[in-house]
């Protein structure tokens, strides 16, 4: 009967059933027919199961790189993400390219454990070409689980997936905020990071990265605008007497494992770095851009504190009879 009706639902059949209008029928149960999962099977739907984390520090790391539209100042074009299931505590490395990844996991492996005393006992990434090979290899070779998740199924890598797109959202925002190019989505998306390692976190019931990776309290006094107007002293050895005291410049992030702060000077486009900083964070480089100096137009200078004139000398009697 269901083939009579165009390969209808088991659901449909049952409504017809129970209003009396198929003869003979009382209960509906359709075998599996390969016509109606040729033509309507679906996936199977992704349960929805309550946030789940490790016991332990780096007992499960997630990873997932991104493309990003526009290169950063810097080259890179990709970045990648080492997400701790534990403590949620988020790391991003800017690339130039996807074969990056093996290098900067080495990098992300041999800073967290030697930082922990722990070891990464399991990665898990999708099924993409910068995960297999050698990445694979390697972790076969340091006796680190790499756990595959099934070719277009996201869902899988839900953690790493979900922080990418949050990582994203933060940067435009941030841009946007800062009146900045999307050039500069590098400097953000450090920036974003650091944020994010600050903010609480649903899976851990508010708990906020950062303490629970570093097992101490967190401090949030330092915390400025991306992209706000600063003054940054400049050193007594860097200037003339008379010479400008500060330069203005943007507030470009944090110095992460440098001291100060890290800052971008727009005239002299170049970044530098500071502890003596002056934050304006009402305001952005626009108001920098405004306030440049412009060389005026040269004057007759004036003389505001002149020299007296030596008096003339007399002539003798003599002479001015001569002179008449």
């Amino acid at each position: 009967m269901a083939q009579g009706l165009g390969h209808t639902s088991e659901k449909g059949m049952a409504v017809l059933a129970k209003k009396n209008l198929l003869k003979g029928m009382t209960g509906v149960h359709l075998n599996k027919c390969a016509d109606c999962l040729v033509g309507k099977q679906h996936r199977i739907a992704f349960k929805s199961l309550p946030p789940h984390k490790k016991s332990e520090l780096l007992d499960l790391v997630h990873s997932d790189m991104c493309k990003m539209s526009v290169r950063s100042i810097g080259g890179a074009k990709y970045f990648v993400t080492f997400i701790d299931d534990f403590s949620r505590k988020v790391w991003a490395f800017p690339l130039k390219s996807r074969d990056q990844v093996l290098g900067v996991f080495k990098q992300f492996q041999a800073s967290v454990e030697r930082e922990t005393e722990k070891k990464i006992k399991c990665i898990r990434t999708d099924n993409g070409g910068k995960y297999i090979g050698p990445f694979d290899a390697y972790c076969k070779e340091k006796g680190i689980r790499h756990q595959f998740t099934p070719p277009k199924t996201p869902q899988l890598n839900a953690i790493a997936e979900r922080m990418n797109k949050t990582i994203i959202e933060r940067v435009g925002c941030m841009l946007s905020h800062a009146k900045l190019p999307k050039s500069y989505w590098g400097e953000a998306l450090m920036t974003a990071v650091y944020l994010i390692n600050l903010s609480p976190s649903y899976p851990l019931q508010g708990d906020v990265p950062n303490r629970v990776w570093y097992n101490k309290d967190v401090s949030y006094n330092h915390l400025k605008v991306l992209g706000c107007k600063a003054f940054v002293h400049i050193p007594q050895d860097e200037r003339l007497k008379l010479d400008a005291k500060t330069r203005q410049c943007i507030f470009f992030g944090y110095g992460l494992d440098e001291f100060g702060y890290k800052l971008f000077d727009p005239i002299a486009k170049k970044v530098v770095r500071s502890r003596d900083v002056v934050f304006v964070e009402d305001q952005t480089i626009k108001d920098i851009m405004k306030t440049k100096v412009q060389v005026p137009q040269q004057k007759p200078l004036v003389n505001l504190d002149p020299i007296p004139a030596a008096p003339a000398p007399q002539q003798a009697e003599g002479d001015a009879a001569d002179d008449t």
